[in-house]
């Protein structure tokens, strides 16, 4: 019996490695799920870092202070609004509202990465970010129509 794999929908000259039969990025379901639920815990747990270091980053209660602390609560909601797609899958609509905010924070991350480059290819928190972001908006991804 063959593993049930994610659907992913390639053009045909690419779908296949040459001679094995084999999908390119097919991944099993159950695999598919525990690297969408690991992407999901990754950026609810970063969120919940961010909140939590507010106080070290901030010394004194600013506006600076309150804009960094919304952040980490913009991830936080990410995580767990990816969290709640995964656990109601089957609900209509949710899908495709995950799938824009993860977009929208994928960009957030990117822009914010870009403006700051110089401090950030050093700082792994940075990328891993990046990496839970584009993960969680490929998971969240509408089916290919047709």
């Amino acid at each position: 019996m063959r593993p049930r794999t994610a659907n992913i929908h390639l053009p045909r000259s690419r779908n296949r490695f040459p001679g094995t039969g084999t999908r390119l990025l097919a991944l099993s379901l159950s695999m598919r799920r525990k690297l969408d639920l690991a992407a999901a815990w990754g950026i609810l747990a970063l969120g919940v870092i961010h909140c939590l270091f507010t106080p070290f980053a901030h010394r004194k209660f600013t506006e600076a202070s309150l804009w960094f602390f919304a952040a980490g609560l913009a991830l936080l909601y990410a995580g767990a609004f990816n969290l709640v797609r995964i656990r109601y899958a089957d609900l209509r609509g949710l899908r495709r509202a995950c799938f824009a905010v993860n977009l929208t924070l994928l960009g957030f991350v990117l822009a914010f990465a870009a403006y700051t480059l110089p401090r950030n290819l050093a700082n792994p928190a940075a990328w891993l970010l990046i990496l839970l972001c584009a993960a969680a908006t490929w998971f969240a991804a509408p089916p290919a129509a047709g």
